[in-house]
């Protein structure tokens, strides 16, 4: 089925990706080590989480999995969410860079460290979109 499909309008579409984007992020706690306590508290910042569709999803669904759990976002803790965001994307394109892990085993159940990404410079760039190498 296409999004262009009849049966699935605007509004359909926005919200399975709503809802796709809170189970999504649910699925950190499969990579919890066994043994290790699950967290009661989520910090969230970005500027996914100004959507309250996705922030209440969220909430409603972690509060079945963990009963008592708390969500805040950066801002209500003062912290400049967006600012976060950026950061960490800052963070991990370094270590991209520089062929540093972005993944280890132990926190995403990866079989070795992996970094990730591919660098390309403008000039590649240019050059893969008319079709060089």
């Amino acid at each position: 089925m296409s999004l262009q499909s009849e049966e699935m309008n605007f509004h359909d579409v926005v919200r399975t990706l709503e809802e796709f984007t809170a189970e999504t992020i649910l699925t950190s706690l499969n990579f919890i080590p066994k043994g290790k306590p699950i967290p009661k508290l989520w910090i969230v910042a970005g500027g996914g989480w100004k959507n309250p569709v996705i922030l209440n999803t969220f909430e409603e669904k972690l509060a079945l999995k963990i009963p008592g759990c708390n969500v805040v976002t950066a801002k209500a803790l003062g912290w400049n969410g967006d600012a976060l965001e950026a950061q960490i994307f800052a963070y991990l394109a370094i270590r991209s860079r520089k062929g540093l892990p972005l993944s280890l085993p132990m926190t995403t159940g990866v079989p070795r460290p992996l970094t990730g990404g591919k660098w390309v410079t403008p000039f590649q760039w240019r050059l893969e979109l008319a079709g060089g190498s």
